[in-house]
């Protein structure tokens, strides 16, 4: 299993591994926990308000104003939600903690991920070292 030279693929996916991190430091665990809930929350919400809309107007413009704002007042709803939740369960030292924690873990799930796919294999050494080592670890049981 030798490495292969970086790409631009492997940059990105170390520079996302570094971003993350350091937002896991600074917002913790409630924060990036909030965030993660809060993406997905209004990701579901554009996607289903974008096909109801249809039925009220054809207009795009209006379909996207009307899925922007409600994405925007979802993702701001759950954000706070969950922050308190997870603020209350969780002290500070060890929210900071746990925030590194789950930002190294989503940027392992996202290599992991990615090394599933065949376009990323092929731009990302990264990925197809991955893809090795999965390999060898289910030919191994």
């Amino acid at each position: 299993m030798s490495m292969m030279p970086l790409t631009i693929v492997d940059i990105c996916f170390i520079a996302l591994t570094v971003v993350s991190v350091l937002i896991g430091l600074l917002r913790g665990a409630s924060g990036f926990l909030a965030f993660a809930a809060a993406t997905a929350g209004a990701s579901v919400a554009a996607i289903h308000c974008w096909s109801y809309t249809l039925r009220i107007s054809e207009a795009a413009w209006i379909r996207v104003i009307v899925s922007l704002v409600l994405a925007l007042l979802i993702f701001a709803i759950l954000r706070a939600v969950v922050k308190k939740i997870v603020n209350g369960l969780l002290s500070q030292p060890s929210d900071s903690f746990f925030g590194i924690v789950i930002a190294l873990l989503l940027s392992v799930a996202i290599v992991f991920f990615a090394s599933k796919t065949d376009l990323a294999k092929e731009h990302s050494s990264i990925a197809v070292f991955a893809s090795e080592l999965l390999k060898d670890d289910s030919d191994e049981r």
